[in-house]
């Protein structure tokens, strides 16, 4: 199973090369299999973020659009592709789709699904637990987290973002410093990422070496439906995910090996990956 939608996540994520009329006919009539979805809340306010990483040791940039969705009790951080994809089709009969319709429709919808991937993060208000999900190459996993665990210290600084004025606050969470600033007159205690426990929400932040940096640029009062995707995860703790993840970026040809996945040279011996991947992760403890 998980070959499948390791599988398919290839087809998903090269979709552009398809839609361009490449691939056989074999691949496009394959009949596509959504993995099912729990419904856990709904949305009344989202918020669009434009995020950016910065590679120290490659000397290169990485931006990224991610949604919060924020319910009464739930809420969830995902890539803003994914989230336009579920949109798409969770109004669509999904039940005798092939690839073919699957590439129309997101053609036809603008989406471009190399820009997705898989990974979300749930907070559950009630209970202050996050569950993060997210994969290293073929395997998916999911891990637990609290929401306790940031103490923020205020400033009286002000600043607008977005249109709304912002009050400043600073915490040490996991190895970095970071400044966030937040909107009282948004009263929802969340933010991007693992961010939130302030008295309103999170619409800028970033770490002391401005490496990481969240920028909100659309805040929208909407419904949608928060969804948990089962995907077969493999439960682990988030010191394991970490180490299973920096294994893979800084050293991904020993991991391609162990799976079985490198590719061949000419002459049947392995090629040479780079020794590599864009790596600098939001926690570094």
């Amino acid at each position: 199973m998980k070959r499948y939608f390791f599988f398919f996540f290839l087809l998903m994520a090269s979709s552009f090369a398809y839609s361009q009329q490449l691939g056989n006919e074999n691949e496009m009539d394959a009949r596509v299999t959504f993995s099912p979805e729990q419904k856990l809340d709904e949305s009344f306010m989202e918020c669009v973020y434009e995020c950016w990483t910065n590679d120290t040791l490659l000397q290169s940039w990485k931006r990224d659009e991610r949604i919060l969705q924020i319910g009464r009790r739930f809420s969830k951080y995902l890539n803003y592709t994914s989230y336009r994809q579920d949109s798409v089709f969770c109004n669509i009969d999904k039940t005798n789709l092939r690839l073919r319709d699957v590439l129309r429709i997101e053609k036809d919808n603008n989406i471009d699904s190399r820009k997705s991937d898989l990974s979300y993060i749930l907070k559950d208000k009630l209970s202050g637990k996050i569950e993060n999900y997210s994969s290293v190459l073929m395997d998916r996993f999911v891990y637990e987290d609290s929401l306790k665990d940031l103490k923020w210290e205020m400033a009286v600084d002000t600043a607008t973002f977005c249109g709304y004025l912002c009050h400043k606050a600073t915490t040490h969470f996991r190895g970095r410093y970071w400044t966030a600033w937040y909107a009282e007159d948004l009263p929802v205690s969340d933010g991007p990422w693992k961010l939130g426990g302030l008295p309103g929400l999170i619409l800028k932040a970033y770490d002391d070496g401005r490496h990481q940096r969240f920028d909100a640029i659309v805040v929208r009062k909407v419904k949608s439906g928060i969804t948990r995707v089962d995907r077969d995860e493999i439960r682990t703790t988030r010191e394991r995910y970490n180490k299973s993840l920096a294994d893979f970026k800084e050293n991904p040809q020993n991991v391609i090996e162990g799976f079985g996945l490198m590719p061949k040279n000419v002459d049947g011996t392995s090629a040479q990956l780079v020794q590599r991947l864009f790596f600098n992760p939001y926690e570094l403890e």
